[in-house]
Formats: C-alpha cells, sequence, structure tokens
C-alpha cells in the first residue's frame, strides 16, 4: 500500500477525475499530478524538495496553458518527508511574491486543509556570515595562489572562497580544478570525487586523461610545472571536451569576469558587484531556518540596486520545466537579500540598497521552432513574480 501523500498514492486518489498527462505538451514531469475538472494540482511528499517547490511554478504555467486563468487553481502539498518545513517555507515565499491578482485566485492545501502560509523573515540569521563577508575585505590571496595565478596567464583561471567555505577554489571557467588550504604550503589538482556508486563524472574522467592521474599536488618549488598544467587546463576548457561539462559555471565565470555583458531591456547593464581586482564568491542564502545555504549563481548590480541572476543552461534537463525552476529559485533569493537585514551591511559598504533587490533568470538565447513559444511561457510566469527573463548572446 502506497504511503498517504506520496505521488503513488496521489495517482491512485485522482485518478478516476480526469489527469492531465499531456506532460511534453506542457513541459511538466509526470510527478506533477494535474486534475483537470477541478483545476487542482498536487505534488508527492515523496519528491525531492526543488521538485515539490518547483511544482508551484508548474501549477501556475499549467493554469495559464489550459485556459482556466479565471478558475480558482488548488495547488496541494503534503507531509511525512524530512523537508516538509523547507518546503512549506518555500511555497510561503512564493505565494506572499506573487502578484496580487495571481493571489486572489490559488489556494494552496496543505495535507487536505488550507496551508498556514507564513514567509520567512531572515531578519536575525544565526551563521557566522556576517563575521566572514566583514573579513573578506581585507582578505588578500595567499602568496602561493596569486603567484601561480599571475605566471599561469590565463584570464579563464581565477581563486574564489565562498563564505562557506575555509579553501581557496582554483577555477577554469568555473570548473574547479584545485584547492589551496591556509593551513598547507601546495596546491591540490583534482576534479570532482568518486561517487558512492563507484561513477565518475565526464569533467573527472578528462581531468585524469590530461593529468594521467586522479590527483596532483604542486608545492611552492614547482610552480611553473603548475602554470603549465594550468594552462593545458584552460586550453581544454576552451576548445576540448572540457568545454562542454558543468555549463552553467561556464556561463556564471564568463559573466563575473565580464566576457559576457548582460543587459535587461528598459533597465541597464547588469555589473558583477565584486571589483575584478577582488576574490569573487557566491553570495550565500537560505530559503528556510531549516535549509542547508544555497548561493547565488551571480550578484550583480545595476545603479543602487542589486540584482540576482539565476543562470540555466541548455542541456539534458530541457529548457521548458528546467528553466521554469529557476523562476522560483530567484525569487527566493531576492527575498533573501531583502529580509536578512544582518547581511544588509555588506550592500550598503558596495552603495547598493538590498531591501530593493531585483532578480532576473538568465539563459542563451533561445533557438528552434520552440524558441517563441518558450519565451512567452517563461516571461509569462516570470512576471506573475516581477521576475526578469534574460537571454544572453553566447558563443556556442
Amino acid at each position: 500500500m502506497s504511503r498517504r501523500g506520496s505521488t503513488a498514492e496521489l495517482k491512485g486518489r485522482f485518478a478516476p477525475q480526469k489527469l492531465d498527462t499531456r506532460d511534453k505538451q506542457h513541459s511538466i514531469a509526470g510527478y506533477v499530478i494535474r486534475v483537470l475538472h477541478r483545476n487542482l494540482v498536487a505534488v508527492g511528499n515523496d519528491r525531492k524538495p526543488v521538485e515539490q517547490i518547483g511544482a508551484f511554478v508548474d501549477a501556475l504555467h499549467w493554469r495559464r496553458q489550459v485556459g482556466n486563468d479565471n478558475q480558482e487553481l488548488t495547488f496541494c502539498i503534503y507531509s511525512g518527508g524530512k523537508n516538509d518545513r523547507l518546503v512549506e517555507d518555500a511555497i510561503s515565499t512564493l505565494f506572499s511574491s506573487l502578484n496580487e491578482n495571481e493571489r486572489e485566485n490559488l489556494r494552496v492545501m496543505k495535507d487536505d486543509q488550507p496551508a498556514n502560509l507564513a514567509a520567512p523573515d531572515f531578519a536575525a540569521l544565526n551563521t557566522k556570515w556576517e563575521t566572514d563577508l566583514s573579513s573578506r575585505e581585507i582578505e588578500s590571496l595567499p602568496a602561493l595562489a596569486d603567484e601561480l595565478q599571475r605566471i599561469a596567464e590565463a584570464p579563464s583561471f581565477r581563486w574564489y572562497r565562498n563564505v562557506t567555505e575555509k579553501v581557496f577554489s582554483g577555477r577554469i571557467e568555473g570548473l574547479e580544478v584545485c584547492t589551496l588550504s591556509p593551513e598547507t604550503n601546495e596546491i591540490v589538482f583534482q576534479v570532482g570525487r568518486i561517487g558512492i556508486k563507484g561513477d565518475e563524472s565526464k569533467a573527472r574522467r578528462r581531468f585524469r586523461e590530461l593529468a594521467r592521474a586522479p590527483k596532483v599536488i604542486y608545492k611552492a618549488g614547482q610552480l611553473q610545472e603548475a602554470a603549465r598544467f594550468v594552462k593545458l587546463l584552460a586550453e581544454d576548457r576552451k576548445s576540448g571536451s572540457l568545454r562542454n561539462v558543468e555549463r552553467e559555471h561556464h556561463l556564471e565565470s564568463r559573466i563575473l569576469r565580464q566576457a559576457i555583458r548582460v543587459g535587461i531591456e528598459g533597465i541597464g547593464s547588469v555589473d558583477p558587484v565584486i571589483p575584478q581586482d577582488r576574490l569573487p564568491f557566491q553570495f550565500p542564502t537560505l530559503w528556510s531556518f531549516a535549509d542547508s545555504p544555497r548561493l547565488i549563481d551571480v550578484l550583480g548590480r545595476v545603479g543602487k540596486t542589486p540584482w540576482v541572476l539565476e543562470l540555466k543552461e541548455f542541456g539534458s534537463k530541457g529548457r521548458g520545466q528546467y528553466y521554469r525552476y529557476g523562476i522560483a529559485q530567484a525569487v527566493l533569493y531576492r527575498h533573501f537579500i531583502r529580509t536578512a537585514k544582518d547581511l544588509h551591511f555588506w550592500f550598503e559598504d558596495y552603495g547598493l540598497e538590498p531591501k530593493d533587490c531585483q532578480a532576473a533568470v538568465a539563459f542563451p538565447r533561445l533557438h528552434g521552432d520552440a524558441a517563441q513559444r518558450l519565451r512567452d511561457e517563461h516571461t509569462s510566469v516570470a512576471r506573475m513574480f516581477g521576475i526578469q527573463i534574460v537571454e544572453l548572446s553566447v558563443e556556442r
């Protein structure tokens, strides 16, 4: 017997009421259960949190696709999973971020009862992020890392250190290829790890081919060798097998170093907040106090306004539902920045107004027969939340 609230149980429960199974036509996965004559969408408690949260924007998209805009939409979630609090908090934020007209015809249910929706307020954070953000302004690269970056002469190679990490991360167009711990005097080159089931990513396999080893360590007296290896990796990332892995990180890196410019129609050019001569990092956020840190792809600015850029790249996940889920992510990141008052000092030091934070989903320009349809669909959902859709001019 299926667990109550699971995908299997919900499909069995709603099956007699004419389910909409036009998954491909509407770019919605089959685990998002749609009941046509009741204008109801449900998602099981056995799905991943990002899928349960994303189903909320799927529901809004679906209502528009089937022409039921003027009818009340019911969206149902179910407790019983280990991430119940995260899912409910995120959906509360999405609901509160909707335009008033959209909220009026939307009912959210939890366990078949009206959900108690209250978006989390991140005004008081119990993290060390405030201290770390303060210290970053005087932080400098370790001498070993600085020297390698200088002699490698590869613009695509940059050092990062995220707020949630202690080690420095050396990346080539977003792909982590090496690390340096402040406690050691060596640079460890390695890409990825062996999976639980012994599987290995394409990036790791290619690294092993180039390095002829799964890991390479260089010390202070070997920086010339390390620089040659960086150049080899950088060339492969540019035009070899590594070009086709971690495409979103590739896109992120080029935006951060302004090799790709982001322009929003009617608003202006979005520039990275972190100056080019500073150590880049991905700004940490939460979607719930029951959540783990989630990192923003690119934090930009237009004048005094911070802009969150959620990046998507076409791949095995397609350009429909996957890009649509980016809208939900952008809303949740924007909400965190607006309400995380303990971290507002960092934005204000850069002359920014965090309470006015805006957000966009950016991806390479759409092409093909479905391009205009996808463009219209994503723009339609994004407008419900005040999110911008940006298509980027990217060399393939």
